[in-house]
């Protein structure tokens, strides 16, 4: 139960982090990070917490017949909250992004390789 208990932490955690204001970068003063530095720190995470919550998916001890479910759980997690995104805009000064959706994907499959090559040892 606590297994499930802090995954369900981390994941709330993130969803929240998405959905959080952030400020409007229009009004970022001189020397702040380059739009394209932000840019590749923002897709990065994007890639590396979903793979890192597929790859801690394992740690739940899901049987393997039911895997699938969490992986369809996470990719539809991962397009949901770039649909609040979308709605959300006025509030939270983003946009959901299509290829958002595409770095969660690739890494809930990176996670989901790493998940699956853990039992075939």
């Amino acid at each position: 139960m606590i297994r499930w208990t802090l995954w369900l932490t981390l994941l709330t955690g993130w969803a929240i982090a998405l959905e959080v204001p952030v400020p409007n970068p229009s009004r970022l003063a001189d020397g702040q990070v380059s739009a394209s530095t932000r840019y590749w720190i923002a897709k990065g995470m994007h890639l590396a917490v979903y793979a890192g919550l597929a790859l801690s998916a394992g740690w739940l001890r899901i049987p393997v017949r039911y895997r699938w479910l969490m992986m369809f759980f996470l990719m539809a997690h991962a397009t949901v909250t770039e649909l609040l995104q979308v709605a959300l805009e006025e509030w939270c000064n983003r946009g959901g992004l299509l290829s958002d959706v595409a770095y969660d994907q690739l890494g809930i499959a990176i996670g989901w390789k790493w998940w699956m090559r853990t039992d075939e040892k």
